[in-house]
């Protein structure tokens, strides 16, 4: 797409031309990807492709419309369509991640003037993606010189935030015997908001719930806790909303191994299922959580009598170090 058909700030003699239009591709250098934590999610190390968009002087003036940036095998990075800078001109570029997902619907901003937060509304559906895919975005403004120098190179550095909270769950085995190890047959969060929208084209963008807060995510099991050290479920992404209704759904039971610590052995309780309220937390976007929940005898073996529910505490730390949310009876 050429510049002049959408500018009629830019005239011809303006535009570069042959060789000088060969020095002044567009192009993007390796992306950075704020607040990654440790568990699995999109991070610098393992991004490979993104998604972009961008405009020129204003949001209806768009050169990329969804095209990919590609990470090439020399670790250069490529757009599958070719646009140039123009002198005097200000860009402003959006870039998410993962690409080609069905849970994220990008709108770009369509009109306004002058420099804005961001370059569109972002959709979020947790039902689609089963709380299994992260959600990162970047926006960026760059202005051209004018005039152009012959050997300009300007590479745009995409800075990617999170936009979802993490969860994990740690589960801590407090039977005390090393022969006692619990397995958490199926992990699930409930009540959660399925649909959320983010416009990042204001100020002070925050996320707004679409619907009712009725879906579920599976986390999945959690195998093997045993006495010495705590397992981790694997993570989900979810709406950085407050849910208020939100619970969690503990499915769990108890072995005796053959050895200490072992994973060999025979079951001594029965599948016990534990029904809790999600902790109270106001959650917010580019934020891990981890919910510690330390499994004792009065929830986890149920023949004694009722089993008494698992209630939570929180206490928040840096983003650095994740924010843990401890449990207790």
């Amino acid at each position: 797409m050429l510049l002049p058909c959408l500018l009629t700030a830019c005239s011809d003699n303006d535009e570069p031309d042959g060789d000088m239009r060969g020095k002044h591709v567009i192009e993007f250098s390796q992306p950075f990807v704020n607040h990654a934590s440790r568990a699995v999610g999109l991070s610098k190390d393992n991004l490979t492709e993104f998604t972009i968009y961008g405009y020129v002087h204003r949001p209806d003036s768009y050169i990329f419309e969804g095209e990919t940036v590609r990470k090439q095998s020399d670790g250069q990075w490529i757009c599958d369509r070719t646009e140039y800078w123009y002198p005097g001109q200000t860009y402003y570029f959006t870039g998410i991640a993962p690409v080609d997902s069905k849970s994220i619907q990008f709108t770009p901003a369509l009109k306004g003037n002058g420099t804005m937060p961001g370059g569109g509304s972002i959709t979020y559906n947790v039902s689609s993606s089963k709380g299994q895919e992260d959600l990162i975005y970047a926006f960026e403004t760059v202005r051209m010189p004018d005039p152009l120098p012959e050997e300009y190179v300007k590479k745009v550095e995409m800075k990617f935030n999170h936009l979802l909270s993490k969860i994990e769950f740690a589960f801590y085995n407090d039977l005390v015997s090393p022969y006692y190890f619990i397995n958490v047959n199926w992990l699930q969060i409930d009540n959660a908001y399925s649909v959320g929208t983010i416009n990042k084209a204001v100020r002070n963008a925050k996320w707004e719930p679409d619907g009712a807060a009725t879906t579920y995510i599976g986390v999945g099991a959690v195998p093997y806790i045993h006495t010495d050290k705590p397992s981790v479920s694997p993570p989900v992404y979810i709406l950085p909303i407050y849910h208020g209704g939100m619970s969690v759904m503990i499915k769990t039971q108890v072995f005796e191994a053959k050895e200490p610590f072992g994973n060999e052995g025979f079951d001594i309780t029965g599948e016990q299922t534990i029904n809790v309220d999600f902790p109270p937390i106001d959650l917010m976007e580019g934020r891990a959580y981890k919910i510690i929940c330390h499994l004792k005898p009065s929830n986890v073996e149920g023949d004694a009598g009722p089993l008494r529910p698992i209630s939570f505490t929180i206490e928040e730390q840096p983003w650095q170090q994740d924010i843990d949310v401890e449990t207790k009876e």
